[in-house]
């Protein structure tokens, strides 16, 4: 008898740019595969993506942005349907793809609990048994009353999850939305997810770009890039490919990268060093001046923008964290190009490579998301002058110290 609980046969999905919404879902078929498959106009999300996934597995699924990702996890969460191909699954599906999926803004916190349960296909008895255990891992208990439209995207999560995680389906597809909640809360739901597979046996479909996680989690990894399977091996294989890939793309001119998300009003054109001959290398100690251009398509001044930096090592691990809004600093982008220059004091980075991650957002809104945009090489260096090279495996920062003795 087969364990295979999740079959994909030779999946895809197009989406026309221009619609909103479909008249005639056959029409639209016909015309995708009879006279509209090389229409410009036509995006392939998905191209004949087919695999299997067995019961108690837990499935990473990587790529850069707009790989395909988020459509995959929503063709298998029935929310939208491939326009070719099929999926077959074995059991009850609990989804958690963004902030607040399946709540209702005006019920409270207790009556979304009941009514997710129930599209689960829980009975009233068994979402009773498991309540108490859903409120008290969210810690959301003091507003369980509340209409969740009240909730900050924290407690959306946190509710969210818990849910997903303890009504009793058979799989359980988790996206990038757990980033939203705090780092406390991240590991809790992690362990829930390692254990919810392991000792219950469920399976889990896991979307993230924090490889050490994926690394930890899952048993095996899809690659997708450009809608398509790249790899789906063992998870360390195919980590080891996605890092290699992942260090030639971000070498190449930000202007025409693809693999962005966003509305895209406002677009990351370039990023260069400043005085340092546009060079990307350094030594631990050095200034790293930073200047980014971003150019406004809109005809008017955009307001409460937040602008920042991410710098993430080898591993894909976000090793810190530069933002205009944690110093309190006030960012307007005037229609067309504008020009935001860093500045990393003494940098105490420790010999290696990192990425660095370009992010623009309006409140509820983000404008451009660039995932590992350039590179950033960190050399070794005689730090403390003392004729001791600080190599790459030292740590992942470099700290000023001094040492006394009394005796």
């Amino acid at each position: 008898m087969t364990n295979t609980v999740i079959k994909a046969e030779n999946i895809s999905k197009v989406y026309k740019l221009g619609t909103i919404s479909s008249r005639n879902l056959i029409n639209d078929i016909i015309n995708v595969l009879k006279k509209n498959k090389n229409n410009k106009n036509n995006i392939w999300a998905l191209k004949d993506i087919s695999f299997e996934v067995e019961q108690g597995q837990v499935l990473g699924i990587i790529g850069k942005n707009g790989s395909g990702k988020s459509t995959l996890l929503k063709i298998i969460s029935k929310i939208t349907s491939p326009t070719i191909g099929q999926v077959f699954i074995k059991g009850r599906v609990a989804s958690l793809l963004e902030v607040g999926t399946g709540f209702h803004a005006e019920l409270t916190g207790r009556e979304n609990i009941f009514l997710n349960g129930a599209i689960l296909g829980m009975t009233k008895h068994e979402i009773k048994k498991y309540f108490d255990e859903i409120v008290n891992f969210s810690g959301v208990e003091k507003f369980i009353d509340t209409p969740v439209k009240r909730y900050s995207s924290g407690m959306h999560v946190r509710l969210a999850f818990a849910v997903a995680a303890h009504l009793q389906s058979e799989i359980l597809i988790v996206d990038e939305v757990l980033a939203v909640g705090d780092i406390e809360f991240q590991k809790k739901c992690l362990a829930k997810m390692d254990d919810v597979a392991k000792a219950e046996g469920r399976t889990i479909l896991f979307v993230s770009h924090q490889i050490p996680t994926i690394q930890k989690l899952c048993d095996k990894t899809i690659l997708l890039e450009n809608g398509y399977i790249l790899d789906y091996d063992n998870t360390q294989k195919v980590v080891d490919l996605y890092l290699k890939k992942t260090f030639n793309e971000a070498q190449k001119d930000i202007s025409i990268r693809n693999d962005r998300k966003g509305s895209l009003l406002c677009k990351f054109t370039n990023i260069c060093f400043l005085y340092n001959n546009n060079k990307n290398f350094y030594v631990t100690g050095d200034d790293i001046i930073l200047q980014l251009s971003i150019y406004n398509y809109s005809n008017s001044t955009l307001y409460n923008i937040k602008v920042s930096l991410g710098i993430e090592n080898h591993n894909d691990i976000r090793i810190t964290n530069i933002s205009n809004d944690l110093i309190n600093y006030k960012i307007e982008l005037k229609p067309k190009e504008n020009l935001i220059t860093f500045s990393i004091k003494n940098n105490r980075f420790s010999p290696g490579v990192y990425y660095i991650t370009l992010f623009c957002s309006q409140p509820n809104q983000i404008l451009d998301w660039i995932h590992a945009a350039n590179v950033l090489e960190i050399k070794d260096s005689d730090y403390y002058k003392s004729g001791k090279i600080i190599s790459s495996q030292i740590a992942p920062i470099i700290t000023d110290f001094s040492i006394d003795v009394n005796q």
